[in-house]
């Protein structure tokens, strides 16, 4: 089964995906085997499930083996990836199940907050989602505001306009 096909699955049925999974536990290492690569980086089954904001197979595939800190474009990890995203579901699930929310990104030198807060901002990702909290969930978890990522930017700085939103003003306030 190509990663394709298992997506394929899992955007139809999430739940039939957990059921294959579950009945064949060696797809999970069969799946991240087959990873495809995504300009050069490698993109595990992990990361994809991440992107797609399925929460549950994200869940399961770990549950299942998946390596939580496998890095993809841009050497961000999957709660990376979520982050970017919008989705707060699974950054929860990642959370979770114990995903490091320091780790740097090896593009930027960026941590999930990081990343959560870009793809707040209008040059961010598309659609917009729950960016916000995300940025909660992750300060809760210890993610550190002042942060400074390889270019000198805190997750504040990556929030642009407009100066007065949600966002901005969870970063900006003391104590959280």
């Amino acid at each position: 089964m190509t990663l394709d096909e298992f997506f394929q699955i899992a955007e139809e049925s999430e739940t039939q995906a957990i059921t294959d999974l579950s009945a064949h536990p060696y797809l999970v290492k069969a799946i991240e085997v087959a990873g495809d690569y995504q300009e050069g980086q490698p993109a595990s089954a992990i990361l994809h499930a991440a992107h797609r904001g399925l929460s549950r197979l994200v869940a399961a595939l770990i549950d299942g083996g998946a390596d939580i800190e496998s890095r993809g474009l841009g050497g961000g990890t999957a709660l990376h990836v979520a982050a970017w995203a919008g989705h707060g579901e699974t950054v929860r699930a990642l959370l979770d199940r114990g995903a490091p929310q320091d780790l740097r990104c090896t593009a930027f030198g960026a941590t999930p907050l990081g990343w959560a807060a870009h793809g707040f901002s209008p040059d961010g990702c598309y659609p917009k989602r729950d960016h916000v909290r995300v940025a909660e969930l992750l300060l809760r978890a210890g993610a550190d505001p002042e942060f400074e990522n390889g270019s000198g930017n805190r997750p504040i700085d990556l929030v642009m306009e407009p100066r007065d939103n949600p966002m901005r003003r969870l970063l900006e306030t003391p104590g959280r």
